[in-house]
Order: C-alpha cells, then sequence, then structure tokens
C-alpha cells in the first residue's frame, strides 16, 4: 500500500484541482451568479467547495476505518488524519501563514462533524443508504447548504449538480486506495 501521506497529497491536489474547476464551470457559474459576487463571496464559495470535497475524503476514510479490520485500521485512520491537514500544511508550504493554513484542518474537522450529526439525525429519511456510507447524499446537502447561506429550494439545480460532482470525487477516492 502507499504511504497514508503520498495519497493524501495526491487527492488534495486532485480535489483542489476539482474544486477549481468547479468554479470555474460555466453551468454553476450561472447557478450561483458567480460574475455578480465579490472577491470574497467567490473565494468563500470555492473554500466551500474545496472543504467539502475533504470532507467526504476523511469521512469515507473514517468509514472504511470502521470497517476493517483491526491490521488496516490504523493505516486508515493515519490516512483520515493526514487527510486532515494536508491542505493546510501545502499552504504553509506556499508561504500561507500559520494561523490561516490552520484554519484549514479546523474547518474540515467541523464538517465531518456536522455531517455525523446530520447522518444520525436524518439516519431515518436515508432508507436505501446503508448505515456507514451516507456521505455523498449528507455532503452533497451540506456543500449546497452552505454555498446557498441556508436559503435551500427543493427545486435548485444546484443540489443536483453538486450531488454528481461529490458522487465523482467519492469514486475517485475510492480509486486512490484500493490501487
Amino acid at each position: 500500500m502507499k504511504s497514508p501521506e503520498n495519497i493524501a497529497q495526491k487527492l488534495t491536489e486532485k480535489i483542489t484541482n476539482e474544486s477549481f474547476a468547479v468554479l470555474k464551470d460555466k453551468k454553476f457559474k450561472q447557478m450561483v451568479t458567480l460574475d455578480l459576487l465579490d472577491q470574497a463571496e467567490q473565494d468563500r464559495i470555492f473554500n466551500e467547495l474545496l472543504a467539502n470535497g475533504l470532507a467526504v475524503a476523511v469521512l469515507k476514510f473514517r468509514t472504511v476505518r470502521d470497517l476493517s479490520k483491526n491490521g488496516k485500521r490504523s493505516y486508515f485512520n493515519e490516512l483520515q488524519m493526514e487527510m486532515t491537514s494536508c491542505y493546510g500544511n501545502w499552504l504553509m508550504e506556499l508561504g500561507t501563514e500559520k494561523e490561516f493554513a490552520g484554519m484549514w484542518k479546523e474547518l474540515i474537522q467541523m464538517r465531518c462533524e456536522e455531517y455525523e450529526k446530520d447522518f444520525k439525525k436524518y439516519k431515518k429519511d436515508l432508507p436505501d443508504i446503508k448505515e456507514g456510507k451516507p456521505w455523498i447524499p449528507i455532503v452533497s446537502f451540506g456543500c449546497y447548504h452552505h454555498i446557498r447561506k441556508g436559503k435551500t429550494d427543493e427545486a435548485d439545480e444546484l443540489f443536483t449538480y453538486l450531488t454528481k460532482w461529490i458522487k465523482n470525487l467519492a469514486m475517485m477516492i475510492s480509486r486512490a486506495i484500493t490501487r
């Protein structure tokens, strides 16, 4: 198996690139009226995309860890920890202040805790999802909710768009740990 640090670095880079690609996607830009928003709001939306992409990886690794035999639990635990801190470490390597870079670890942990609570709260409303595998719909809705600042609408195509994107990220994450 590849080292957890190596996998986390590669996944962090891929998730960052995918988040940026979403931000630049014409359809996404129209759905969030990105061009009408100031730079701070555009940055916030990018940060939400990235934090949620990284959170789905951390949550997936927690699930795999919890389902693994004792020998692999420590591997997936380390992978989860690396995934939580990798982006902040990368920012520090690029010259970002330690305080700001450290906020990323806190944000990812905060999103993961939020989504674990959401899963426990809404588990009964997700009958087709086996326990331990709810992260695509939970993270998709969370990402949607944060981007829209809580102003959600059942007919909003942004939720469908984000669900497809999170599902693709989850498949990419799965491939990274099975290679």
